[in-house]
Formats: structure tokens, C-alpha cells, sequence
């Protein structure tokens, strides 16, 4: 569960290295500030990545700790007569 804690850090540090990668390319080829603008939103994305990873992990392992079924029960079905679907008592008049 430690791992699961560290996600706001992950998605940070991912947006970072993509602010800094489209930075350093900017600076480099003279196009402030489109391409630092495009690796901060694959940054973004990468990070959101990440957090979608771990929570399909934390699902999974739910649902090991669970006995491994993977859907919720269904309700117990209703009899005809309850439902209002069955024979109706010919007897009780």
C-alpha cells in the first residue's frame, strides 16, 4: 500500500521532466513556448498514466482479498406469486 501513496508525487515529478524536456527544447530551437506547452501536457498525461496503473492495481488486489470474485452479488429473485406473476389461489374464496 506504500506504493499507492506516492502517486501525487509520481504524477508531479512526470509533469516536471515534461515542462523541463520542452524547456531545454525550446531554448534550443527558438519555439517558446509551444514545445515546452506539448511535453508539460504529455507530462500531465504520463502522470495520469501512472495514477490510472495504480488504481487498476489496488483494484485488483481487492479483489484477491476479497476471495477473488469479481462482481457484486445478485439479489435473490422474487417467485412468481410475490411478482404477482403466478396461478392465483382459486381455493380462498
Amino acid at each position: 500500500m506504500l506504493k499507492f501513496a506516492s502517486l501525487g508525487l509520481e504524477m508531479g515529478v512526470a509533469a516536471f521532466i515534461g515542462w523541463g524536456i520542452g524547456y531545454w527544447l525550446d531554448l534550443q530551437l527558438g519555439t517558446q513556448p509551444w514545445l515546452m506547452l506539448v511535453f508539460l501536457l504529455l507530462g500531465v498525461a504520463a502522470g495520469f498514466k501512472g495514477v490510472f496503473r495504480a488504481a487498476r492495481e489496488a483494484q485488483e488486489m481487492m479483489r484477491e482479498a476479497d476471495g477473488g470474485s469479481s462482481e457484486t452479488p445478485a439479489p435473490p429473485a422474487e417467485s412468481k406469486q410475490q411478482a404477482g406473476g403466478g396461478k392465483p389461489d382459486e381455493d380462498r374464496n
